[in-house]
C-alpha cells in the first residue's frame, strides 16, 4: 500500500493560509495577464500564443499542478480553446472558486506526489 506523501509546504496551502491566499490574490484573468506582463515584460497570453497555439497544439491534455482557481489554465484556453485542461490543487477552498469560476476546467484535490 502507497502512503499519501506530503510536505510541511503542503500542509500550509491545505490550510486556512491557501484560503486566505486565494482570497488576497483573487483577479480576472485580464488583470492577471497584465500584472505578468508588468513583472516579466511580455503577457502570460503571448507566450502560450507564441509556444502553445491550436497550430503547434491541435488538442490534448494539460494539466497545472498548484492551479488554485486556474486563472493560468483559463487564459492557455483563450489561446487553445480545443485543449482539455485540469487544475491540480491542495487547496480545497481553491478548486469550489475554481470549478465556480471557470466551467470548462476540471479540478481535482491533489498535489504533486499523487496526481490521478
Amino acid at each position: 500500500m502507497e502512503l499519501e506523501r506530503t510536505t510541511e509546504q503542503l500542509r500550509v496551502w491545505a490550510s486556512e493560509f491557501g484560503q486566505e491566499y486565494t482570497d488576497r490574490n483573487f483577479s480576472t484573468t485580464a488583470e492577471r495577464d497584465q500584472e505578468y506582463s508588468e513583472y516579466h515584460g511580455v503577457k502570460k497570453s503571448q507566450l502560450f500564443r507564441q509556444f502553445l497555439p491550436p497550430e503547434r497544439i491541435e488538442s490534448g491534455r494539460v494539466r497545472e499542478v498548484g492551479s488554485n482557481i486556474g486563472l493560468q489554465l483559463k487564459i492557455l484556453q483563450s489561446v487553445n480553446p480545443d485543449l482539455k485542461l485540469y487544475g491540480l490543487e491542495p487547496q480545497s477552498y481553491a478548486i469550489s472558486r475554481g470549478c465556480r469560476l471557470h466551467e470548462n476546467i476540471n479540478f481535482t484535490q491533489g498535489n504533486a506526489f499523487n496526481i490521478p
